[in-house]
């Protein structure tokens, strides 16, 4: 099996101790690459830095500027960045420790959830699988009340696993100012690509415009008014 190099930028930051992010570089060697997975990335990091912070449970990261939501393997990385590329924590902004970042903002999010079902672990950890999607929009980093697309993606699995409570859950969504309505696309954000995401945030934005759960008139009057505006079938 062929043995790949990667030349790696790795933005670093300890909140115990530094004031501002600062860059290592580091060079791996890698004897198993198409095996050897984020986690393996991790390991061969900290053997050059024994210092470098990370979480084997929770090993999403920012390979140049795009969020990596599953544990894809080195030959991946390489084929869809080349051998040298900027590793960064998935939300910078809530660094602990290198790629360890502060979760107390992903976890706040689920109270709202919380009191209208009673999740098990299977829904905990569906929630947990969704945590690289609250930082891949420039919004969501930005504007700490904005629910953020992983709450989006959360709550429409929720509504199919209990549709009895669906309306209650999908009027959470409802807010325009911190609602699904503002959610921007991801696809171009995340490796790797997946239109799966951002089909589903429209799928609720069209639920939301035609009125649903609620029939809300501020989101039947836009929908009508684009209606005028493009025609039904979308064109002018």
């Amino acid at each position: 099996m062929m043995s790949l190099k990667l030349q790696i930028e790795l933005i670093r930051f300890d909140s115990k101790m530094d004031y501002l992010p600062y860059s290592a570089r580091v060079e791996i060697l890698s004897t198993s690459p198409s095996k050897e997975g984020l986690v393996e990335l991790y390991h061969h990091i900290k053997i050059k830095i024994p210092d470098f912070g990370f979480e084997e449970r929770v090993p999403y990261c920012k390979i140049n500027g795009r969020i990596v939501y599953k544990n894809v393997t080195i030959t991946e990385i390489i084929e869809g960045f080349g051998s040298s590329i900027t590793l960064e924590p998935i939300a910078p902004k809530w660094a602990l420790k290198d790629l360890i970042i502060d979760k107390n903002p992903y976890v706040k999010a689920l109270f709202a959830v919380d009191e209208i079902l009673d999740l098990s672990e299977e829904d905990l950890d569906y929630y947990r699988a969704m945590l690289p999607f609250r930082f891949a929009s420039s919004l969501a980093l930005s504007d700490e009340e904005y629910l953020g697309e992983a709450f989006f993606l959360f709550v429409a699995e929720m509504a199919r696993r209990y549709p009895k409570e669906s309306t209650r859950l999908l009027a959470l969504l409802s807010d325009p100012q911190k609602g699904v309505m503002k959610a921007i696309p991801l696809r171009a954000r995340l490796f790797p690509l997946d239109d799966w995401f951002d089909v589903e945030i429209e799928t609720l934005q069209r639920k939301i415009l035609q009125g649903y759960p609620h029939q809300e008139s501020r989101w039947k009057n836009l929908r009508e008014s684009v209606v005028k505006s493009f025609g039904a079938g979308g064109k002018r």
